[in-house]
């Protein structure tokens, strides 16, 4: 069963179906229950994936040492996550005497979204013995990607039709987001080279090709949901 569970902007629908703090299951629980639900369930699917991934790992016959640093990468990245969501959260009081709004919102979607691609691409990268500079460059393509993608998400949040959420959610919640603060042309431009920075990027992580990476970057720029 696939879980909606996103509370973070209180957005009643997710891809076109009700989250999980807003769903009546089998008359479950109360109404008044549900977004405490979501919590747990969010705690308990960590918890079970860590296990899952730590014994598939011993399983296939990697090293402890390995296994311990693939959890302990996990582990700081979801970390670095809930940091993201509440400075996210806090965003919607973000005034220009806090600072370069920008950089803080590229930190943000560095932390909610792209610590959350880089541990896709930086696990197997270590479980293949990748080197400490390749890394790096893992790293930061994963913090450009989480960037798009926010920056995607800001503009179909006013501009996107049947995204399968309510749309102007980050207006109403008086979210500080791109759009508002770069309007939309300039966050049109900054994707534009935003995407060709992440595509040289990629080929200088994999010079021999890499071809379904680059489908997943101009996928985020162009996705109309």
């Amino acid at each position: 069963m696939e879980l909606n569970i996103c509370i973070q902007d209180n957005s009643d629908l997710r891809r076109g179906r009700p989250t999980l703090h807003k769903a009546i299951i089998n008359n479950d629980i109360p109404m008044n229950l549900c977004e405490g639900r979501a919590q747990l369930a969010a705690v308990d699917l960590i918890a079970v994936s860590m296990n899952v991934i730590n014994n598939d790992l011993i399983r296939n016959g990697f090293s402890p040492e390995r296994v311990n640093q693939i959890v302990g990468e996990i582990s700081f990245s979801m970390h670095d996550l809930c940091i993201g969501q509440m400075m996210d959260l806090r965003a919607a009081h973000m005034g220009a005497e806090e600072g370069n709004q920008l950089e803080e919102l590229d930190r943000i979607a560095w932390l909610k979204t792209g610590k959350a691609i880089e541990i896709v691409l930086i696990t197997p990268a270590i479980l293949h013995g990748v080197q400490a500079v390749e890394l790096t460059r893992i790293r930061e393509l994963a913090r450009l990607m989480g960037i798009l993608f926010q920056m995607r998400d800001d503009l179909l949040d006013i501009e996107g039709e049947n995204i399968g959420k309510p749309a102007e959610l980050d207006q109403k919640n008086h979210t500080v987001t791109y759009v508002s603060i770069l309007g939309v042309d300039k966050v049109r431009q900054r994707l534009k080279q935003l995407r060709q920075d992440t595509l040289n990027l990629v080929d200088q992580c994999w010079p021999t090709g890499a071809g379904t990476l680059e489908d997943v970057v101009n996928y985020i720029v162009h996705r109309k949901n």
